[in-house]
């Protein structure tokens, strides 16, 4: 066989010879061509079933088990040594609600003590709603929530299958003698049954009532799980602070309400004059962001000089000097005054492109208004109300939309046109289906480089020690098997970010996650589960099962359950890498650093934070948390052991994430459980995957004898699952009921107007200058009717 690097090399791209244009049956012999021998299960190293599957999994659970208790140790000794990076101020208060447990003094707590401190807070603490909630939002509690519920659809399925199935797989299997016992309790008690001339009727029968037993038991839990959500999110919606809770984006704005005055003219004349507070535009402001980075660029280096200066116990001797000119050739000058006169320099500047952008923005200036702004209206429930109005004929203009979070808004992308919006989007999608059709073609050139018989060729005394002990052999598969797919996974999330911070148009931080969430999950859905299913190319199955579309059941139940070994090695392998993330490595050495920079403790801290958003950020980890719990899901009844390994790995991430992110991490912006409902909605693509896998299995079985009854009661399964699909669609969760609404209003006025307040809907870089405040009064907006647009004035008759 040929080298995967030379199968590329050898196969050029397919370019006709009148350009670059090609049809689809040369592009898909090109991708063949370049796959080799390969399938995408031989790229992704996903084994099928074999007898030592057993003894390999034992190794791979026992190397599991020590490298975990190794990770955690770790943990402990690392926690008490550098308590800044692994304890945030909530372990204060975590401590404070439990009166069981001491509280923990960074400086105070002697070694041991932090040990045990460590374990408890770990192991035994069980931390309050509303701390979860004020730490973590509730994005960071549903994702908690998320874990327990699927650890509880694990045990619930889990200890049914096992107790009902696994007996039958066990009675029932023609070859009980020389297999082994996973294979004695797996789906081979099915299959070959089926194909000798004795099938037991009850064991098809059986997987029959298992598959309806699976869909109802983990629809029920689901449906029930979203409405304890709703209570959760109606209390998070009632407490979101001002301005957010009244304010409204409006989007896709016309020329004529370009301006701060005329977009408040624009509403008040519709709503009255209290009904709107303010009104702002978004500024394009490229040139004022460029000025601010320098500016803040100056500010940290002023502090840098300062602090080093500090730790000198300020000996005049040795001030911090820094030299002007190319290569340090120059005169040199004190660091502090140096910095210091440049910043006062860049401040004017700065203030002065922001007075400019402002009387942009008032004269209704087209290069300076975008066509998006944000309306804040007197009350919660006209804010409603105006949310669900069509402005203009045209239903693409004014659109109307609940914002971000102040704090998390992506002002750039919201000073986009709308074609460039558009654009990006569309160019998104197309590098985001490219690495779908080219992903295993690329992943070829790396595919055999942590096999088992090229590392023996490689390792320097590997092949002498697998030769010795066996044992060995299995180890290495048992690990690496998986772990090649791991490591190559784990740089996805930072390719789709590059992709969707870059290309694709967003309007907060917060959604960029809930983006790569549903591309990450798709992703791993496609290259990991149903890799066994894919063939050589993706483009290939897609186009089988378009021209027959029974296909699908043939490719899934034909190669699948044959692999179901491979994910509980998958699942194991999991356990331990979800424990890596208590070490905070990065964080770690960014404190270090800082602190070699001379800041002190909190400071280095809060540089060092947050951890990397691309792969330990709420989208990464919830399609990584979804896709084992749908793994297991679908090989339920191929293989019901695969319910323990998920449980464990559940139980061990509600003790890894829930210390993380409520004692470690720092609170990230909060979208209010957007997170868990489309971490939902893939459990049933799962418990879809699951039937059409059952159906096709019960399929191949039932075919000798003609037995039809099976199949059409297997596939009516899909039913239950449908109802139960579209009755979680039909809990609404995105915006309070008004009569909540309404109280909400009533409870606020009958204190005496007092509101909670966060952040404002104000560009960062605008903030400061003269009228920058971002809304206009009525008084103030008839004071330039002269700008009033001609074609407002026709809409009121004046």
């Amino acid at each position: 066989m040929r080298p995967p690097l030379t199968l590329l090399r050898s196969s050029p791209m397919p370019l006709s010879d009148r350009g670059i244009g090609v049809d689809v049956q040369t592009w898909l012999r090109w991708l063949e061509t370049s796959m080799g021998n390969h399938t995408a299960s031989d790229l992704a190293r996903v084994r099928e079933n074999s007898e030592s599957d057993m003894q390999t999994m034992v190794q791979a659970s026992w190397f599991n088990s020590f490298a975990l208790l190794a990770v955690v140790a770790l943990f402990l000794m690392l926690r008490a040594l550098v308590p800044h990076v692994y304890w945030n101020s909530a372990g204060d208060e975590a401590s404070a609600a439990d009166e069981t447990s001491p509280s923990f003094a960074h400086t105070a707590s002697s070694f041991q003590h932090r040990i045990v401190s460590g374990v408890h807070h770990l192991l035994c603490v069980q931390y309050d709603e509303d701390l979860v909630l004020s730490r973590a939002g509730l994005d960071g509690q549903m994702f908690i929530e998320f874990i327990k519920l699927a650890r509880r659809i694990c045990l619930v399925i889990g200890s049914v299958l096992l107790l009902f199935i696994c007996p039958l797989h066990y009675t029932y299997h023609p070859e009980r003698e020389r297999a082994s016992l996973l294979s004695q309790i797996g789906i081979d008690a099915l299959t070959l049954s089926g194909a000798s001339q004795g099938r037991p009727l009850i064991l098809m029968w059986a997987h029959v009532v298992a598959v309806w037993f699976v869909v109802l038991a983990t629809s029920f839990m689901v449906y029930n799980a979203q409405v304890t959500f709703l209570q959760l999110r109606f209390k998070w919606l009632k407490n979101i602070p001002m301005p957010r809770a009244t304010t409204l984006m409006v989007e896709n704005l016309t020329p004529d309400v370009r301006s701060d005055a005329s977009l408040y003219r624009y509403f008040a004349r519709l709503f009255s004059e209290e009904a709107v507070e303010r009104a702002y535009v978004v500024r394009k402001t490229d040139r004022l962001q460029q000025l601010v980075k320098e500016e803040e660029a100056i500010i940290s280096s002023l502090r840098v000089a300062e602090a080093s200066w500090e730790n000198s116990d300020q000996d005049p001797a040795r001030r911090p000097t820094v030299t002007e000119g190319f290569f340090g050739f120059g005169a040199s000058e004190d660091a502090i005054e140096f910095h210091t006169r440049a910043l006062a320099l860049k401040k004017t500047e700065v203030q002065a492109e922001r007075d400019r952008v402002e009387a942009n923005i008032q004269a209704m200036v087209r290069r300076t208004g975008s066509c998006t702004g944000f309306v804040t209206f007197s009350s919660r429930r006209l804010c409603m109300l105006a949310s669900r109005q069509q402005y203009r004929a045209d239903a693409l203009e004014l659109k109307v939309t609940m914002p971000p979070e102040p704090d998390d808004i992506i002002y750039t992308d919201l000073a986009k046109d709308p074609m460039a919006q558009q654009g990006g989007n569309i160019a998104a999608t197309l590098l985001l289906a490219l690495i779908f059709i080219t992903w295993m073609p690329l992943v070829v050139t790396v595919s055999g480089a942590t096999s088992l018989p090229v590392l023996r060729q490689t390792v320097p005394g590997l092949d002498a020690a697998c030769n010795k002990n066996p044992q060995m052999a299995h180890l290495v598969e048992g690990v690496l098997g998986t772990l090649a797919l791991k490591v190559f996974m784990a740089f996805l999330p930072t390719l789709f970010m590059l992709i969707i911070g870059n290309v694709l148009t967003l309007k907060a931080k917060t959604w960029a996650q809930l983006k790569l969430q549903d591309w990450y999950f798709s992703f791993l859905v496609t290259f990991v589960l149903l890799v066994t299913s894919l063939g050589r190319t993706l483009i290939g199955s897609i186009f089988a099962i378009i021209k027959q579309p029974t296909a699908a059941l043939v490719l899934l139940s034909r190669k699948l359950p044959q692999s179901s070994n491979f994910y509980i090695n998958y699942i194991m392998l999991g356990c331990l890498l979800q424990t890596f993330e208590l070490l905070r490595i990065i964080q770690l050495a960014k404190y270090f650093l800082n602190r070699l920079q001379g800041f002190k403790p909190e400071e280095a801290r809060m540089l060092a934070e947050p951890e990397d958003q691309d792969t330990s950020g709420m989208g990464a980890r919830m399609a990584k948390a979804a896709l084992t719990l749908v793994i297991a899901l679908v090989f339920c009844s191929c293989s019901p052991i695969i319910m323990v390994f998920a449980s464990v790995y559940f139980s061990i991430g509600s003790y890894s994430y829930g210390y993380l992110v409520v004692c470690a991490e720092t609170k990230k912006p909060d979208m209010g459980g957007a997170f868990w409902v489309k971490a939902l909605g893939y459990i049933f693509r799962g418990l879809l995957i699951y039937v059409l896998l059952m159906t096709g299995m019960i399929t191949r079985v039932a075919a000798p004898s003609k037995l039809a009854a099976p199949v059409v009661l297997t596939l009516a399964a899909l039913l239950p699952l449908g109802l139960a699909a579209w009755r979680f669609g039909q809990l609404t969760w995105e915006s309070l009921p008004f009569e909540a609404i309404a109280q909400v209003d009533f409870r606020e006025s009958r204190q005496g107007g007092s509101r909670r307040r966060y952040g404002e809907y104000l560009q960062p870089e605008c903030r400061g200058a003269e009228g920058s405040s971002g809304g206009k009064s009525l008084q103030r907006a008839e004071e330039e009717v002269d700008e009033t647009p001609r074609s407002e004035k026709r809409e009121d008759g004046s």
